[in-house]
């Protein structure tokens, strides 16, 4: 009799849907739009929703994420530190590691890839498709603005966005000149290549102070009457996630 329910009981176990943790708002981000949240049983702070919350992606604790019982951790590329997810690993949890994979294409790879997981790759062709052709549809503008984006700004000094950054990429897409192109990576920017003109400035929302004040404050103040500051929100604009195309008109909706 054991025999026989264990043998009912099994197919049911194996359809069973994992514990799922996700690390990096963009993972998190990308199982949801492919109806996966129901697998989420947690994720790191810079993911949105009403999830248990388990710190920083690249700062995470064994204990914390053992706490909530995953049967799996998806990790954005980037998160550790490396000997947690090898302590994971060892206490059972099994730990899948995004590739670094940059631009629209590195987009489009870890949908297909989260798809996989999923076990819902018809899903993740559609996903991408969808933002292909959202891509595809948007106007060419008639002449190319010369934009800077600061990951943060203050009296000290500028932090700008260059090559091989996300926020390089929405400029790409949104048919922007990337002021910082000639640096790659998030790196200090001088305050020379500030008067080399600049059409528009984009930040973060979670630069401490307003668009306005940061016009009036060094080193920004330097541009004086041609300074124009826009604030987006972070996740938006941060993280390689699915809702490019809504970031992208945020971007030249930011010119008006």
């Amino acid at each position: 009799m054991r025999v026989l329910l264990w043998l009912i009981w099994l197919p049911f176990a194996a359809l069973a849907t994992p514990k799922v943790i996700t690390t990096g708002a963009s993972v998190t981000q990308i199982v949801e739009a492919l109806g996966g949240e129901q697998w989420i049983v947690g994720t790191d702070s810079t993911s949105q929703g009403h999830y248990p919350k388990l710190g920083y992606f690249r700062q995470l604790g064994a204990e914390g994420v053992l706490s909530l019982k995953p049967d799996e951790l998806w990790a954005a590329p980037g998160t550790g530190p490396a000997a947690v997810l090898e302590q994971l690993a060892a206490s059972g949890v099994k730990v899948r590691e995004l590739p670094p994979a940059p631009g629209i294409d590195g987009l489009y790879s870890h949908i297909a890839l989260l798809g996989q997981w999923l076990d819902k790759p018809q899903a993740a062709a559609a996903l991408v498709s969808r933002i292909k052709d959202g891509l595809n549809h948007l106007e060419p503008l008639a002449a190319k603005p010369r934009v800077l984006f600061l990951l943060s700004a203050s009296d000290r000094g500028l932090i700008a966005a260059g090559t091989q950054t996300w926020p390089d990429t929405l400029m790409a897409l949104a048919g922007f000149d990337n002021v910082a192109a000639s640096q790659q990576g998030y790196k200090p920017f001088s305050r020379e290549m500030l008067l080399s003109g600049i059409d528009l400035i984009l930040v973060p929302e979670h630069v401490s102070a307003t668009p306005q004040a940061l016009c009036q404050q060094p080193p920004l103040n330097l541009l004086g009457q041609r300074c124009k500051v826009r604030a987006l929100p972070a996740t938006l604009v941060m993280s390689q996630g699915p809702e490019v195309l809504t970031a992208v008109k945020a971007l030249r909706h930011a010119l008006d």
